[in-house]
């Protein structure tokens, strides 16, 4: 007899271990792609962090005279006066983070909380630089948990030459 052919049960162990394999590699594609998503969003958190960290620092560092809360505005918004007699303006609202010439889209899965306090330390000497004002802004994603994206700004000053009021 003439065996050139498949015989029905070759042709379903074929079709079977096809089949096995194809949805294998759907399914390590769809793995490979959901680990690209989340890296790349964690990557533009990550960029969008070191841009408003940079905008603040060379704006700000050493050259506050003095701030205060923005008087038009509902939302977090701090107005700086600087040494070199421009003014910056810090703003986070529901949608966006702006600062000078940054701005920020906060999209809907991301929570920002945000906080400005001063503290004068007793006890130091008055030629020190004996106070501070701690600006944080906390960008945490609902993707990626208790992890932080946002910023810790510090200014330390001596009191004693600069009033910084809030």
């Amino acid at each position: 007899m003439n065996e050139k052919g498949f015989t029905l049960v070759e042709l379903v162990v074929t079709l079977a271990i096809a089949s096995v394999l194809i949805i294998l590699f759907m399914n390590i594609g769809m793995i490979i792609r959901n680990i690209y998503s989340n890296y790349d969003s964690k990557t533009t958190l990550l960029i969008e962090q070191g841009n408003l960290s940079k905008a603040i620092h060379s704006k700000l560092d050493k050259n506050i005279i003095s701030y205060a809360r923005c008087i038009d505005n509902e939302y977090f918004c701090f107005d700086f006066n600087l040494s070199d007699g421009s003014k910056s303006r810090l703003l986070v609202s529901d949608d966006l983070i702006s600062f000078d010439n940054y701005k920020y889209k906060i999209s809907d899965d991301l929570i920002v909380e945000t906080s400005m306090s001063k503290q004068t330390l007793t006890g130091i000497d008055v030629i020190d630089n004996n106070s501070f004002f701690n600006l944080k802004i906390s960008i945490k994603s609902k993707i990626y948990g208790d992890e932080e994206f946002g910023i810790n700004y510090v200014y330390q000053y001596n009191s004693n030459i600069t009033n910084l009021e809030s």
